[in-house]
């Protein structure tokens, strides 16, 4: 029995021997890898010196302004910050230019503006415009309104006068057909009056003139 118990002992040892190497030792030096890692991983270490930084791509820079370099503050390994100035530009002919730009705009957004006001005068015939502008638009619509007021005028003269005419005309044509009546009735009556008297005959009812005539051709 002893020797039995002796036996199981040794086997039981040998597997945890074998535990220990293969399993628990590794595990243990894994941990301890880990926590040294992590102590001396996470340390800093600063190094005092002096280092000259060189970038590795240039880059130009472009100014999309047609500007000269008022000042030029760049300098070899300057130290900068936000909002520094680097470089400034001298703009007064730029802005000289966009106050000109902005006057002429001005003025065209005037002058539309008055164009706008003649053309709804035309339309509505009627001078829109409360004060002269500066662009003669205004007397330019009085100037055509009175035109064409003397034009109608013009016009409703030369009406009158067509209808006057032809009022005229129309009168002179009943008073020349009235004397043409008058003639063609003094011709049927001398007319009748020569018949008579180749017939011998005598006349009544005629004018008094006819009638005494009409006498002395019978002497």
């Amino acid at each position: 029995m002893n020797n039995d118990w002796k036996n199981t002992s040794t086997v039981y040892l040998q597997q945890h021997s074998r535990y220990y190497q293969w399993v628990l030792y590794p595990m243990i030096v894994l941990i301890l890898g880990i926590i040294l890692f992590l102590v001396l991983g996470s340390s800093e270490q600063v190094v005092h010196g002096t280092a000259k930084i060189s970038s590795k791509n240039i880059v130009p820079i472009q100014v999309p302004i047609e500007a000269s370099i008022q000042s030029n503050n760049l300098k070899e390994n300057l130290e900068i910050k936000k909002g520094d100035a680097l470089i400034s530009f001298d703009v007064e002919n730029l802005t000289k230019q966009k106050e000109q730009l902005d006057t002429e705009i001005e003025t065209l957004k005037n002058k539309n503006d008055t164009l706008s006001v003649f053309i709804k005068s035309l339309e509505e015939e009627k001078n829109l415009f409360t004060q002269e502008d500066a662009y003669g638009y205004s007397n330019q619509i009085n100037a055509f309104f009175k035109s064409k007021e003397k034009t109608i005028q013009a016009n409703k003269q030369v009406e009158n006068n067509y209808q006057s005419n032809v009022q005229n005309a129309l009168s002179n044509v009943n008073q020349l057909n009235v004397q043409i009546a008058k003639k063609q009735s003094k011709l049927q009556e001398l007319i009748q009056i020569r018949t008579a008297w180749i017939n011998q005959q005598n006349i009544h009812n005629y004018s008094t003139e006819y009638m005494s005539q009409y006498e002395l051709w019978q002497i």
